[in-house]
């Protein structure tokens, strides 16, 4: 999400949400529909790593939540995991016989870092122990960067935690969770998930769509910046359990919340059309991205256009794999990569412009004739992309799409 947005003055419903939690630390509670205990057909949690600056965002997204209650089907649930500047929290939104209900249904004894993946761990096996669902569904809320790392861990991957009573964004305090992590304990889990979705910037990239390819059936997330808003968690809660689940309607959705002229961009990823896209894509990295190359770098649609370095901060262009692609394999050749990548990619939609904080416009134009939904990293012999190289050799899509093989 976007950093160092001024917040607004929430809803009435944002009181209401508030109003309506009660506490309860035992997990004790009783429902209308379910028990701790009882298996549900689908569970959606909510992972909030808002102890940062998107505090006050975090407030208007579970108000949203909380008006959204109604739609839960009475078979499955819906969860929030709260880390912002209050003690670490789970609640549960539900349809109290015609009202909209949030419980408070754990409270942890004190505060921690809920983007270290220990923690996050922790969380998960608590509500699965408590909640069994045949079915779960992922949200992971917070700053996000891609697949990039950093060697102290302090500006990098997904969330970020400032500690307690912090709305700053200082990195020296904060650590976040690697992609590396979060697949490997994703896929050990004893539940099938059936969709991520990241709310947060930067995470459709190949990279990560690769880390995560065998941890869920779906990936719904952004290549570029997302506004501090985030989704309109009130207009999706129903879309979370819809059965069949159609992934492209929560993105219509979401991007409708927006205007066409400071939108979002996002896309939807097929998990089981990954491997046949990487069969489809090793072949040409070597032939027309090797490191003697001459790739017109300029000329392809980026997320994040010459990379953002400052004292803090360094990232490298997020560049659209398909404008990439497009413009540098022979047009046969990019024809039956296309329908690979159309295959993994069956939905996609892209606003007329999108809100960055990383240029002085304030915003970035999109490249529609390019714009694929899915963002690569394309590895570069500038002096300031050296630590980016090293990383992304740790990268499995490093290895899967022959980049090693390509001389970097």
């Amino acid at each position: 999400m976007l950093r160092g947005v001024k917040g607004l003055c929430l809803l009435l419903v944002s009181l209401l949400a508030f109003v309506a939690c009660s506490n309860d630390s035992t997990g004790s509670i009783d429902f209308p529909e379910y028990k701790p205990g009882d298996t549900l057909r689908t569970a959606t949690l909510v992972y909030m790593m808002a102890e940062n600056n998107l505090n006050s965002y975090s407030k208007k997204d579970i108000a949203e939540m909380y008006k959204g209650a109604m739609d839960v089907p009475h078979d499955c649930a819906m969860f929030a995991f709260v880390d912002d500047v209050k003690i670490p929290r789970i609640l549960r939104f539900y349809n109290d016989a015609g009202t909209p209900a949030c419980d408070t249904i754990y409270t942890y004894d004190e505060d921690f870092c809920s983007s270290d993946i220990n923690e996050l761990e922790g969380v998960f096996e608590w509500l699965l122990q408590n909640y069994p669902a045949r079915e779960l569904n992922v949200v992971l809320w917070s700053h996000g960067d891609g697949w990039l790392k950093d060697a102290n861990r302090a500006q990098r991957v997904i969330g970020f935690d400032n500690g307690l009573n912090s709305s700053s964004y200082e990195y020296p305090s904060v650590m976040g969770v690697e992609i590396q992590e979060l697949a490997a304990f994703f896929e050990a889990l004893p539940v099938k998930i059936g969709f991520i979705m990241f709310d947060a910037c930067f995470m459709q990239g190949i990279e990560v769509i690769y880390e995560l390819r065998n941890c869920a059936r779906w990936i719904i997330a952004s290549p570029a910046e997302i506004p501090a808003y985030g989704a309109p968690y009130d207009k999706l809660l129903s879309l979370f359990f819809d059965a069949p689940f159609e992934p492209s309607e929560i993105v219509k959705v979401y991007s409708s919340s927006y205007p066409v002229n400071s939108g979002v961009l996002l896309s939807v990823v097929d998990c089981s059309k990954v491997e046949a896209f990487a069969d489809a894509t090793a072949p040409y990295i070597s032939k027309y991205f090797s490191s003697v190359s001459a790739v017109d770098y300029n000329a392809i649609f980026q997320y994040l256009r010459g990379g953002y370095f400052s004292t803090t901060m360094s990232y490298p262009c997020y560049f659209d794999m398909n404008g990439a692609m497009m413009l540098h394999l022979a047009e046969n050749e990019y024809k039956a990569w296309k329908k690979a990548f159309d295959k993994m990619v069956p939905y996609s939609c892209a606003a007329e412009r999108w809100s960055s904080v990383y240029t002085g416009l304030g915003y970035y134009t999109t490249n529609h004739k390019q714009y694929g939904g899915v963002s690569m990293y394309l590895p570069r012999k500038k002096s300031e992309y050296k630590s980016f190289n090293k990383d992304f050799s740790t990268m499995e899509w490093y290895e899967r799409a022959g980049w090693g093989n390509a001389g970097w």
